[in-house]
């Protein structure tokens, strides 16, 4: 399982998610958008005058599920291209990241989770993976 919030062109990832994938094994390309932070960016827009809040509230969260969603369409095509034959199930959803990876991994039986550990610039791990490393020891990582 590929594990991230900003799945969208991060190609490194699903390369060693697919590579490390047994021949018709299955692949979860998996973006979950965080609610909470979701929220805290249509509050502060609210605050901007002119703004209109039905279509912000009803198109960004379709956006931002979109991407993945597309990313993980065409990733698909290209993996199949290549004569790479793992069964590629997307998860895209809006929730917490870190309750919902644990569901879904449990949910999956997931074999192995692949993670970024840092964006650029970052000295330190992300906190996506940082809190998920801490909270599914159980599974074996793997922390680019």
């Amino acid at each position: 399982m590929v594990v991230t919030d900003h799945l969208t062109g991060d190609d490194r990832l699903v390369n060693w998610a697919s590579h490390l994938c047994t021949d018709r094994g299955t692949l979860f390309l998996t973006h979950i958008e965080d609610a909470e932070h979701l929220a805290r960016f249509v509050d502060a827009c609210s605050k901007i005058p002119g703004i209109d809040m039905d279509v912000l509230s009803e198109k960004l969260p379709k956006k931002l599920l979109g991407m993945p969603r597309d990313y993980i369409e065409s990733t698909a095509e290209i993996l199949s291209s290549h004569d790479i034959h793992e069964e590629i199930v997307p998860l895209v959803a809006l929730g917490d990241p870190v309750k919902d990876y644990e569901k879904l991994v449990e949910e999956n039986n997931i074999d192995l989770l692949v993670m970024n550990t840092k964006d650029a610039g970052q000295a330190a791990m992300h906190s996506l993976a940082y809190a998920l490393s801490v909270e599914i020891r159980h599974r074996p990582l793997l922390l680019l």
